[in-house]
């Protein structure tokens, strides 16, 4: 979704399991930029409303999210000692993630179209940008849930009301 919603300029998609500047040319100048963050939360990460905006800063951000799974996004990170030398931020919502047709980690997880359009619509100010960029995800969870998908709880939410399926015991008869 992302891909397609913002400018092609502005954007760079790398797909794979493993990530190094000695690699790929064009990561050698975002690994290098002071200007470049790692959206990836832990006891580094700085929460991201505490960094300049855009029009502050002028010269932009080069803003790192991993995509996938939790434990995918674990192992890039693990795999890739360059990321680790990267400032970490965090965006602490209370707003629950809007792709309601996953279960989520945590109540606070967010997929990673939304961390970009948080992240993108913090870092520009520009509050209205993480309305348009989620209105795909909006519109695919509105079409599944029309069309037989159901509303998925947090997985966090699921094992504190005793209803995930780890905790469901077997009867044996």
């Amino acid at each position: 979704m992302l891909e397609h919603s913002l400018p092609k300029e502005n954007f760079l998609l790398l797909k794979g399991r493993r990530f190094s500047s000695a690699v790929n040319e064009r990561l050698k100048v975002v690994f290098s930029s002071p200007n470049t963050v790692l959206c990836y939360p832990g006891s580094e990460a700085v929460d991201i409303e505490t960094l300049p905006k855009v029009n502050e800063n002028n010269s932009g951000y080069n803003v790192i999210i991993l995509d996938g799974t939790w434990p995918q996004a674990k192992s890039l990170y693990a795999n890739c000692d360059e990321l680790k030398k990267i400032k970490q931020i965090q965006i602490n919502s209370d707003g629950a993630s809007e792709y309601v047709i996953r279960t989520q980690p945590t109540e606070k997880s967010l997929s990673t179209v939304e961390t970009a359009a948080l992240a993108l619509s913090i870092l520009e100010g520009k509050p209205d940008l993480k309305d348009a960029l989620l209105q795909p995800l909006k519109a695919l969870c509105s079409f599944q849930l029309a069309h037989g998908a159901v509303t998925h709880q947090s997985k966090e939410f699921l094992i504190r009301n005793g209803l995930h399926k780890s905790q469901i015991p077997y009867c044996l008869s």
